[in-house]
């Protein structure tokens, strides 16, 4: 039983822990380089402070896409990627400028404003209001019918 425990607690070898996959930063696109974008982004809007690695990335095949993601920052690495299904020569270059930018900026934005959605004292409370305003607000007593000028 002690043998068990010891080994349960005993921390795991090198070898059994999950080592971080290394990027390639693929900045040349068919149609667009991300580096020239994310300099003239981050000068534009930054004051070119932020140091951040971008890259494209290829997004997986599924049979059934419910939605497609443009791009996606990881913090940990200070990683930007960009969809490959934007390096398009139909796709104008201010789109792909934008969701860079929207990209840097959750490198930018502290973490309380990002997850605000995610709030559920707001959320709760935006909910009681609702539930006690419906019938106030839907009521005869309180809705006017707006009144035509010159009739």
């Amino acid at each position: 039983m002690l043998k068990k425990l010891i080994r349960l607690f005993k921390p795991p070898r090198l070898s059994q822990l999950q080592r971080p996959r290394k990027v390639v930063l693929r900045k040349e696109g068919v149609h667009y380089n991300l580096d020239e974008i994310y300099t003239k982004v981050n000068q534009t809007y930054f004051e070119g402070k932020l140091n951040l690695h971008i890259t494209w990335f290829n997004p997986k095949k599924t049979r059934y896409q419910r939605r497609i993601v443009l791009g996606s920052y990881h913090r940990d690495k200070n990683l930007v990627k960009i969809n490959r299904i934007l390096d398009q020569a139909d796709i104008p270059e201010y789109y792909i400028s934008f969701i860079v930018y929207h990209e840097m900026l959750h490198h930018v934005a502290p973490r309380s404003l990002r997850d605000f959605g995610k709030d559920r004292s707001i959320i709760k409370s935006s909910k009681t209001w609702k539930k006690n305003s419906t019938t106030m607000l839907l009521s005869k007593s309180s809705v006017k019918s707006p009144k035509c000028a010159g009739l």
